[in-house]
C-alpha cells in the first residue's frame, strides 16, 4: 500500500498500479440487495471516511488555452493522477502527480495551502471562495462523487457490482429528472460496501457512448493515515503568498463590479441572498447549472478573440458562451444546451445588471 510520500516511490510503483483494475476485473463480484436510496447515502456520508488512496481521473473537455485559466485547460482536457490521505473534510492533502514534480493541496481547517513544486511557491488561502477554478482534488472519485450525488431533482437506480481497487462494489445511476434540460445523461458511483468510498466515477454526455469525465481509486487502504501524512512545512527556498477568502472575492468584485440578477431568464441564484461575490453568479438548477461571470477587459478581450463565430465553445458535457453586454464580455458556461445560455445573455442585453464599483 502506499506508505511513502516520496515521487520516485510513487513512480516506480506506477506500472503495477495501473495493472490492478485487469487483474482484479478477472475476480468474480458478489452481489448486494443495497438499494439505490441507501448507496446515495452512503456516498454522502463518505466525507468522514478515512483513507489513503492513489488514483487518476480522465477528462475529456477541451477548452480554450487562456493564461487567465492557469492549467485549467489541461486538468480537463488530460489525464490527472493523485495520491490522497484522507483523515477528515478538514484534514486531508491531495498531490497532483506529473513528470515535472507535483502540486499538492493541503487542507488544515479553515486553511487551505497549495504547494507548486515547478515554481517553488506556495499559495496560504483562509477561508472558502464561493466561486473558483477547478483543482486537481476536485476530480478524486470520492470528492466529485460526493458533489454529483447531492445534486438536486434526480432519479436514482442500481447498478451491478463491478471490481474496483480490488473490491466488489454496488453501483449507483443518478440521472436527471428533466433530460431535456441538460447535457448530463448519467452519473455512475460504484461505491466501497463497508465504508461507503465512492471508488469509480463516469459521468456520460448525452448522446455519448463513452463516458467524458472518469475518475477511478487504483489503490485503496482505509483507514487514518496520520496527521504526519497530511502535514505540510514549506521547504527551504520556497516563497509564501497568503490571503483570506474574502479578500480574493473582494477582488473579484472590483475587477467585474456588476451587481447580477438572482433571476435571470426564469432561473434563480444558488446565492440568492448574495453569498459571496456580487460579480459571480451561479444560476442553480440541479444538473442544469451554470455560471454568469462577467469579465475584466484582458480575459475578456482574449476571449472574444479565441472563440470562434457565435461566441460558443462547445463540448460534449459543458457549453461556454462569450459575448458583451454593452461594453462588457460576459462568460457563461454550464452543463446546458446552448439555447439556454443565449436566452441567459438575452435576458442580460434586455436588463443590464448595474454598475457598482470603479474599475
Amino acid at each position: 500500500m502506499l506508505r511513502s510520500w516520496r515521487w520516485a516511490a510513487v513512480a516506480a510503483g506506477v506500472a503495477a498500479l495501473v495493472s490492478l483494475p485487469t487483474l482484479a476485473g478477472a475476480l468474480p463480484t458478489r452481489s448486494s440487495d443495497v438499494t439505490a436510496e441507501e448507496l446515495r447515502d452512503l456516498v454522502r456520508a463518505s466525507g468522514a471516511v478515512a483513507h489513503e488512496a492513489y488514483g487518476e481521473s480522465r477528462v475529456d473537455l477541451p477548452l480554450p488555452d487562456v493564461d487567465a485559466l492557469g492549467d485549467v485547460p489541461e486538468l480537463l482536457g488530460s489525464t490527472t493522477r493523485t495520491r490522497t490521505a484522507w483523515r477528515t473534510p478538514l484534514d486531508w492533502r491531495v498531490d497532483r502527480l506529473t513528470v515535472a514534480g507535483e502540486t499538492d493541496v493541503v487542507r488544515a481547517g479553515a486553511l487551505t495551502t497549495t504547494w507548486d513544486s515547478a515554481d517553488r511557491s506556495v499559495t496560504r488561502l483562509l477561508g472558502d471562495l464561493p466561486v473558483r477554478l477547478p483543482r486537481a482534488d476536485d476530480l478524486t472519485a470520492p470528492v466529485l462523487a460526493r458533489r454529483l450525488v447531492a445534486t438536486p431533482d434526480t432519479v436514482l437506480s442500481r447498478l451491478p457490482e463491478r471490481r474496483v481497487a480490488g473490491r466488489s462494489a454496488p453501483g449507483l445511476r443518478v440521472a436527471p429528472a428533466d433530460p431535456a434540460q441538460t447535457l448530463v445523461e448519467s452519473v455512475d458511483v460504484w461505491v466501497e460496501p463497508g465504508s461507503g468510498l465512492p471508488l469509480r466515477v463516469e459521468v456520460r454526455a448525452d448522446g455519448q457512448r463513452n463516458p467524458v469525465v472518469t475518475a477511478v481509486v487504483l489503490d485503496l487502504e482505509l483507514g487514518d493515515p496520520g496527521a504526519r501524512r497530511t502535514a505540510f512545512d514549506p521547504p527551504p527556498g520556497s516563497t509564501e503568498t497568503t490571503t483570506q477568502a474574502p479578500d480574493v472575492a473582494a477582488e473579484v468584485d472590483r475587477l467585474v463590479p456588476f451587481l447580477l440578477p438572482n433571476v435571470l431568464a426564469g432561473d434563480g441564484r444558488a446565492d440568492p441572498a448574495g453569498l459571496g461575490t456580487g460579480g459571480v453568479a451561479v444560476y442553480d438548477r440541479g444538473f442544469e447549472a451554470y455560471a454568469v461571470v462577467p469579465l475584466d477587459r484582458d480575459l475578456g478581450g482574449d476571449l472574444l478573440e479565441l472563440a470562434p463565430p457565435g461566441g460558443v465553445f462547445a463540448t460534449p458535457l459543458v457549453t461556454v458562451l462569450v459575448g458583451r453586454v454593452e461594453r462588457t464580455a460576459y462568460v457563461l458556461v454550464g452543463t446546458v444546451p446552448e439555447q439556454v445560455l443565449r436566452d441567459a445573455l438575452t435576458a442580460l442585453r434586455r436588463d443590464p445588471p448595474p454598475f457598482v464599483g470603479d474599475r
